[in-house]
């Protein structure tokens, strides 16, 4: 027999179908989970650097640049070529860089070992920055 105050998940899911977002969401609420994905990543950072994990910090660090770039790159279709290698260099480079990290040792964040984790995203966008004007050089070409 079931307790009266316990946890029903097909009665969550009922609430959430029979009203419509609108009502469930209101507008101050809207704006405060626009900003959500970046304080919870910049929150994650925080706590990586303060519990010195370098691994952690640099896959946090590529999220939120993949998340960037995903908000003001990629919010439209796919059918452009900028918009399609944006897109493929994101599905290579996200999956390369955790599985590199992997690899490495946890040594921390403050010495030579952490800088070259977190060095990876940097290097990574930087590289596929130049990857993708030269594509948009030759596309124009």
């Amino acid at each position: 027999m079931q307790a009266a105050n316990s946890f029903n998940p097909a009665a969550i899911m009922r609430l959430h179908f029979e009203k419509p977002a609108s009502k469930i969401v209101s507008p101050s609420y809207q704006q405060m989970l626009d900003w959500f994905p970046y304080v919870g990543l910049c929150v994650a950072l925080a706590l990586c650097a303060y519990y010195n994990c370098s691994r952690g910090f640099t896959i946090v660090l590529a999220l939120l640049a993949v998340y960037v770039i995903i908000q003001h790159k990629l919010q439209v279709a796919l059918v452009e070529a900028e918009t399609l290698v944006i897109f493929s260099m994101i599905s290579i480079s996200l999956p390369a860089i955790i599985l590199l990290l992997m690899f490495l040792p946890e040594c921390g964040l403050h010495n030579r070992y952490g800088l070259l984790a977190v060095s990876l995203v940097p290097i990574a966008v930087m590289a596929c920055t130049l990857l993708l004007s030269a594509v948009t050089y030759n596309q124009a070409c």
